[in-house]
């Protein structure tokens, strides 16, 4: 057996998208920054980046695309 392939086996992937694991705040912003600016939006506000940190995906796009609290 070829030790290299087998350390690199994966068992698991872990996605962390709520930042419990890994700081993520600034991965979500860029996310949703990239897309504010395909859909002709301005970027995140703060207060909004605090928002859509702690809520789902379709709470975020209803938020900031929905005509809520812009």
């Amino acid at each position: 057996m070829d030790m290299n392939a087998a350390k690199w086996k994966v068992s698991c992937v872990i996605y962390d998208c709520d930042g419990v694991l890994f700081d993520s705040f600034e991965a979500i912003t860029r996310l949703y920054n990239d897309l504010c600016a395909k859909l002709g939006r301005e970027p995140l506000r703060e207060e909004e980046m605090t928002y859509v940190h702690t809520r789902t995906v379709y709470e975020t796009i209803s938020f900031l695309f929905g005509g809520k609290g812009n």
